[in-house]
């Protein structure tokens, strides 16, 4: 080898070293990269997707409004189907206002408790995303479900 092509490609390490850093994440959540030359940058988390409150009425009256956002709301789960992948929230036992829910994204324990006690109804906190289904009906795809 010649001792140009030694030096260059001895520089080309040192620098390719230099560029190189460890990601580390902290207990708290923080994301740190480690710089080999000893500095370091924290990165900023991104930001959580928050639910808004919202109560059944509101929902009701300024659907269009909800419409692709993520909903927080109590109410009364009833499932329906044999899978648990579906079902129905509304505002009070006699269900006269209500929506319909998509529970496939429900984890394995809670929608076997959801088909075990909501198959009549159950009160429920949900977390989800609020769609447009159809030309005059909405749903919620459920992403969490709390038991109170």
């Amino acid at each position: 080898m010649k001792p140009v092509t030694i030096i260059l490609t001895l520089l080309m390490m040192f620098v390719g070293g230099a560029a190189e850093a460890e990601t580390v994440r902290t207990t708290d959540g923080r994301t740190i990269i480690l710089n080999k030359d000893g500095t370091y940058q924290i990165l900023k988390d991104k930001p959580k997707i928050e639910y808004q409150s919202v109560d059944m009425n509101n929902l009701n009256l300024n659907a269009e409004k909800w419409v692709e956002k993520k909903v927080k709301l109590n109410g009364f789960l009833k499932v329906v189907g044999t899978r648990g992948d579906s079902g129905s929230i509304s505002n009070t036992l006699s269900r006269s206002i209500s929506f319909r829910t998509d529970l496939s994204s429900i984890a394995g324990a809670t929608k076997r408790r959801l088909q075990n006690e909501c198959k009549l109804q159950c009160r429920i906190l949900l977390t989800g995303k609020f769609l447009k289904y159809g030309v005059f009906d909405y749903k919620i795809v459920v992403d969490e479900v709390v038991f109170p």
